[in-house]
């Protein structure tokens, strides 16, 4: 590493780090590394990172229009001043109508941010609605599909009564277990 300054350096310079380059110039560490880069400002190597030579006295960066004097009132001739009263007055029934134009612009602009929020409410309204349809499908499948099972059970119960279902042969009465407990018997009659 080189420590000694570059020939080209005067006495008069500085070697400071990119960010206090920066803060002495008044620019950004950006702008110092840009300057770097296109070659208008000498850089070493330092121990702990890259040292650029700041000149004591710093070049402006922006260079000051001079200020000018102030005029002097110009006298005006009688012609003159007309044309300018005209210009002044056609000038201020503009502004005037301008005026009106930015009153009305912000009356709809305030029209329009209402319906807007109209807008947002109703759009938050329909998500919630196509939320609760979803979910109300949902449950009609469940519904569906419950109804579709107990009909199957239904079916299957059905076919195992048919099935169980055997003519049944009434059992002979005994009709002296009547006498016994006390139960009388019909009289049948014949015709």
């Amino acid at each position: 590493m080189d420590d000694a300054p570059t020939p080209t350096a005067s006495l008069d310079d500085e070697w400071f780090s990119v960010n206090a380059a920066a803060r002495r110039i008044g620019v950004t560490p950006t702008a110092i590394r840009n300057r770097i880069k296109r070659g208008t400002l000498e850089v070493r190597n330092g121990n702990f990172g890259r040292l650029v030579r700041v000149p004591l006295t710093v070049p402006a960066t922006v260079t000051l229009a001079p200020e000018e004097p102030a005029r002097e009132t110009v006298t005006l001739t009688p012609e003159e001043r007309e044309s300018l009263t005209v210009t002044l007055t056609v000038l201020r029934d503009h502004i005037a109508w301008l005026k009106d134009s930015l009153t009305k612009a912000e009356r709809e602009l305030e029209s329009l941010r209402g319906s807007a929020a109209q807008l947002a409410v109703l759009e938050a309204q329909g998500e919630a609605v196509h939320k609760a349809a979803k979910l109300l499908r949902a449950q009609a499948d469940e519904v569906r599909l419950d109804r579709d099972y107990w009909r199957e059970q239904a079916q299957q119960l059905a076919l195992r009564l048919s099935e169980q279902q055997v003519v049944q042969v009434p059992t002979p009465r005994r009709w002296w277990w009547r006498r016994r407990s006390g139960v009388s018997l019909p009289i049948l009659t014949s015709r």
